[in-house]
């Protein structure tokens, strides 16, 4: 029961907070059935560690607790971050923490924040995955020189849309493609002629979008495992990206691309005239394939996955 639309500050207090009062309702309802008509060994949660949700989910958890199910705890976030951004969040986030048998982290900063909170907790650090079929077979061609840069996900302050502008100023002889719903905040200002805002796209234009570009630019603010950065890497892009969440764990500074500290349009700027570099794009584009297929497939994460049930 996720919210679709805009989920942003742009929305009244109330009106989010009855969409959380609403999603609750229906969660609770759900596990009180099941719990009821059904017998399980394992319940998986999957939580982005929301202020509101946080709550819900330590209460749904505290129910199937006392059932005695054994619980996976699968932290869609950065941790370290988010469970720090209020009293209340890290309270409810330490009670997770003590009902839970196995916690699961995307990024090596989240593991690490987990085990200090809690060293009895039990923590496997789990990467998201991309579909085998979704990467590409071929070599990418590699052009010379650089014109086309793509950039994916929401069109907003947090992703770095205002260090994109930086950047394509910096930049008037080449093309930024932006693909993601745009923050009602931008939708008329003016920016640079050189980018083009594409508001939404199908997966398969984003694909084809992937693979017209030369590379992939990333400054997010923050990030926990980012499944556009993933895909990128699956089309063979090289990546100039910010280092939040596993961005640098995926990417790897100057061997997939650059990976340089976020909300800094100077160094995006010096990371994209380093990456016009035709021989180093072409290495960071094989390394970004051969990474996704050894580390970041489904059937390789999937597998992680179901070892943890069968594991006593």
């Amino acid at each position: 029961m996720s919210i679709i639309g805009d989920r942003s500050k742009n929305r009244p207090f109330f009106s989010k907070l009855y969409d959380e009062y609403k999603r609750a309702i229906y969660i609770k309802q759900q596990t009180d059935l099941n719990l009821k008509t059904k017998s399980f060994d394992y319940a998986h949660l999957h939580t982005a560690c929301g202020k509101y949700g946080i709550i819900r989910d330590y209460l749904t958890l505290r129910k199937i607790h006392k059932k005695n199910i054994k619980i996976i705890s699968h932290f869609h976030c950065n941790v370290h971050l988010h469970a720090n951004k209020s009293k209340v969040t890290l309270f409810y986030f330490k009670k997770i923490l003590n009902i839970s048998d196995v916690v699961i982290a995307l990024n090596e900063k989240s593991k690490n924040f987990i085990c200090a909170t809690n060293p009895k907790t039990t923590v496997i650090k789990i990467p998201n995955f991309i579909s085998e079929s979704e990467i590409r077979k071929d070599e990418k061609k590699i052009n010379d020189p650089l014109k086309n840069i793509i950039y994916v996900g929401f069109v907003r302050k947090a992703k770095g849309f205002e260090e994109i502008i930086q950047v394509a100023k910096s930049f008037p002889d080449k093309k930024f493609t932006l693909i993601g719903q745009v923050d009602p905040s931008y939708i008329g200002m003016s920016y640079p002629s050189n980018i083009n805002l594409i508001n939404y796209a199908s997966r398969d234009v984003i694909f084809k979008y992937l693979d017209e570009s030369d590379m992939f630019l990333f400054p997010s603010h923050s990030e926990g495992f980012s499944i556009a950065l993933l895909e990128a890497m699956a089309r063979g892009l090289p990546i100039v990206c910010s280092d939040v969440g596993a961005n640098a764990e995926m990417v790897e500074n100057k061997v997939g691309g650059y990976v340089i500290e976020p909300k800094n349009s100077d160094l995006l700027i010096s990371a994209i005239k380093l990456i016009e570099d035709s021989v180093f794009r072409s290495n960071s584009s094989m390394k970004n394939l051969s990474k996704v297929k050894s580390c970041y497939i489904d059937s390789i994460v999937i597998k992680k996955i179901i070892s943890i049930y069968e594991t006593d």
